[in-house]
């Protein structure tokens, strides 16, 4: 008795649309003025448009905050408006500047010698001991928003913390990196299942917090 194959027909691969939210630039290849054939006046009939994607590479500036400096004809009184404030006192960083770096460090583990050698390829000169002073300068700005998530994470009546290791890259080779735990505020099942794991602690900064699982707001 014989089998009955059913035709297979594949189907073409559908392109996915490029994202509505990109800008558009419209690029209008020119026409002739006139029929190539028989020299007529040529009407327009429609537009065949085809999309590409296309990458802007990165652009840096240097913004030059200008306070000008005004006098009074009558009591001789100089006027000039306040200095901006920046993230970083007296620091030559803008604010999206710093936050490409922290980005890059902690969001796409790169350490600060890939960036600075990244910027350097592309004409500006970043020492990584600058590099670091801005982390940390900006990590003390911060301080105020990690305190509020610490607060709020602490107002459960227990938190389970995660130590989790990924690679970053170093000078010539590859080094184990600390993540650092990410606490996930949690109901009493989850406690009562891992009651039995270990409750070892590890110094965080200036705390020493458990690994597993600890009542809230004692750490």
């Amino acid at each position: 008795m014989g089998v009955t194959v059913q035709p297979f027909t594949r189907r073409k691969p559908a392109r996915r649309p490029l994202p509505n939210h990109l800008p558009r630039e419209r690029v209008v290849y020119p026409v002739p003025s006139a029929c190539p054939c028989c020299g007529g006046s040529l009407h327009k009939l429609g537009e065949d448009v085809t999309e590409s994607l296309e990458l802007v590479p990165r652009q840096w500036k240097v913004v030059q905050h200008v306070r000008e400096k005004y006098s009074c004809r009558s009591c001789e009184k100089i006027t000039q408006p306040p200095a901006p404030s920046h993230p970083i006192a007296r620091g030559r960083a803008g604010p999206a500047l710093l936050a490409h770096v922290l980005f890059g460090k902690y969001g796409l583990h790169l350490p600060l010698t890939r960036q600075s050698a990244t910027f350097a390829r592309q004409g500006i000169e970043l020492d990584v001991s600058t590099l670091a002073d801005w982390v940390g300068a900006a990590a003390a700005t911060l301080m105020p928003l990690v305190e509020a998530i610490r607060e709020h994470d602490f107002t459960a009546a227990r938190i389970h913390a995660d130590d989790t290791t990924v690679p970053v890259l170093d000078i010539g080779k590859t080094r184990t990196g600390d993540y650092g735990p990410t606490c996930v505020t949690t109901g009493r099942s989850l406690a009562r299942r891992r009651r039995r794991r270990s409750t070892s602690t590890r110094p965080i900064g200036a705390q020493c917090i458990p690994r597993c699982i600890w009542p809230a707001g004692t750490g």
